[in-house]
């Protein structure tokens, strides 16, 4: 079982069952910019020894970048955008864009 299993149930996640009437509103922020993390891409690196043999590098030379793409600085969209079928019903979505260079929708 994936460790994020053991959060994600259907009673955090699915909504739709929900008919309380209440009306929900599904607010996402969006930067102009590509500023937000959505991936790190970590690589392994290797090297030969003394004798010609390819060998590991000890876990903290491992390099890791960060890859950018759309969000509010902290939260990927891919990840806001909750599936719809997962909505409570007549909920609305509203996304909220950044106007300028260097909009912060989600100070810190």
């Amino acid at each position: 079982m994936e460790q994020n299993a053991t959060f994600h149930t259907p009673g955090q996640d699915d909504w739709s069952p929900d008919r309380s009437g209440i009306p929900y509103f599904h607010v996402i922020g969006l930067q102009r910019e590509n500023q937000t993390v959505t991936r790190i891409d970590a690589r392994l690196t290797f090297f030969r020894d003394s004798l010609g043999r390819v060998q590991m590098s000890p876990a903290e030379e491992v390099r890791a970048r960060n890859l950018y793409g759309q969000g509010d600085g902290t939260v990927a969209l891919v990840s806001a955008l909750r599936t719809p079928s997962l909505l409570a019903p007549d909920t609305l979505v509203k996304i909220y864009r950044g106007t300028t260079y260097g909009d912060d929708l989600c100070p810190g």
